[in-house]
């Protein structure tokens, strides 16, 4: 993670929130008990609007990554900030 973050926070940033928003989807992806740290993730990116991409990212693919309104969907979206927590709930 700290490697990613470092790579994120380097690239222009009108690539960051791309940047976040795929690193953070991987950790899920890769262990779903990593939900904590990806939200994590996105909170550690500098500009606000990188860390509401990320955010945004993470509440569009969760029932994707998730079965909707599974204990691993609710976990996700109750992680997140708001307004993000409410719209990964529709």
């Amino acid at each position: 993670p700290k490697t990613m973050l470092d790579i994120c926070n380097k690239i222009l940033p009108q690539r960051q929130g791309h940047c976040f928003s795929a690193a953070a989807a991987a950790f899920i992806e890769e262990d779903k008990g990593l939900v904590k740290n990806a939200v994590a993730f996105c909170a550690s990116a500098k500009l606000t609007e990188v860390k509401n991409r990320c955010y945004e990212y993470l509440a569009q693919v969760a029932s994707f990554i998730f079965h909707p309104k599974s204990e691993a969907y609710m976990s996700l979206c109750n992680s997140l900030p708001v307004p993000w927590n409410k719209k990964c709930m529709l």
